[in-house]
């Protein structure tokens, strides 16, 4: 459809004549009915896209998420707990269950550790890319002197 509107559009831009404000008129809602179709087909493709990226053999699977501070002490806990709530959130925003299976809290704040299951719609293959370290530079609520930590 797109493409014989486009080969409409350009057929009338080689004639002229006496009807050209009529010319004009019938360019604008080939145009538009142009416009309307390659939106239609970007949501496809977008659908598509979507499709391909969840068709691993496990995407439909359950993902387990586990979170663990490395060094850096109270600074490290904090960022778990952190990381831990922001992923809850997302999880809710996406219809996802989040369970959080088990956890070790920090000595003063908290969690050296939490392992977390999340089930739904395709979870594993939303989250298999969320893997490796996640830092944080902040000024640090913990420390007096109010430094900047990593």
């Amino acid at each position: 459809d797109a493409m014989a509107a486009l080969e409409m559009v350009s057929a009338m831009e080689g004639e002229e004549g006496d009807s050209s404000e009529l010319m004009n008129e019938e360019k604008l809602i080939l145009m538009e009915e142009c416009k309307e179709a390659t939106e239609l087909l970007m949501e496809d493709n977008e659908k598509y896209e979507l499709d391909l990226l969840l068709s691993g053999p496990f995407d439909q699977s359950p993902a387990r998420l586990v979170l663990t501070a490395g060094a850096g002490g109270t600074e490290a806990n904090d960022w778990v707990s952190d990381l831990k709530r922001m992923y809850e959130r997302h999880c809710d925003k996406m219809g996802f269950s989040c369970v959080t299976e088990d956890f070790q809290p920090g000595d003063t704040v908290g969690y050296k550790s939490v392992d977390m299951l999340i089930t739904g719609p395709n979870a594993y293959g939303w989250f298999k890319g969320e893997k490796g370290a996640h830092r944080l530079v902040r000024l640090s609520p913990f420390n007096a002197n109010n430094k900047r930590q990593t």
